[in-house]
């Protein structure tokens, strides 16, 4: 398989950083079990994607120990709830709903009812703007 070479420097980087770092370890080994299998993914969850959500204020643990996302209350937080939460503020970002489901990565006839209102009233954006300039404002 070929590698673009800017992800291939970060896998050898990443390896040089790594106390996992055989031929026979995985490249994200769980450090429980010794590097000899994968981390899993609710491991990755936990341990990386939440806390960074939680920093970035993409879900909140409030006292109640609840989790919200935008103000609702969520039994879980993963990759599908982020996937989610990141097609509904590329709406409300008024992002071009065409390409909300190829950024998603989704099958565009998922959203096609969903998406059906908010085309009719989608307004058109100049050339330079996107959804994705405000974030990290």
């Amino acid at each position: 398989m070929v590698l673009h070479p800017v992800l291939l420097q970060l896998l050898k980087d990443w390896r040089g950083e790594s106390i996992h770092a055989a031929d026979t370890d995985y490249v994200f080994a769980s450090v429980k079990n010794g590097g000899k299998t994968p981390r899993c993914g609710s491991m990755i969850v936990e341990d990386y994607l939440q806390p960074a959500a939680m920093r970035a204020k993409v879900i909140e643990v409030r006292a109640d120990r609840k989790t919200y996302v935008d103000g609702e209350v969520v039994k879980r937080f993963g990759f599908h709830t982020l996937r989610h939460s990141l097609t509904s503020w590329m709406m409300e970002a008024g992002e071009n709903p065409q390409i909300v489901p190829f950024c998603a990565r989704v099958d565009e006839s998922q959203y096609a009812c969903a998406l059906r209102p908010r085309l009719q009233g989608h307004q058109t954006r100049g050339p330079r703007q996107s959804a994705g300039s405000g974030v990290g404002k």
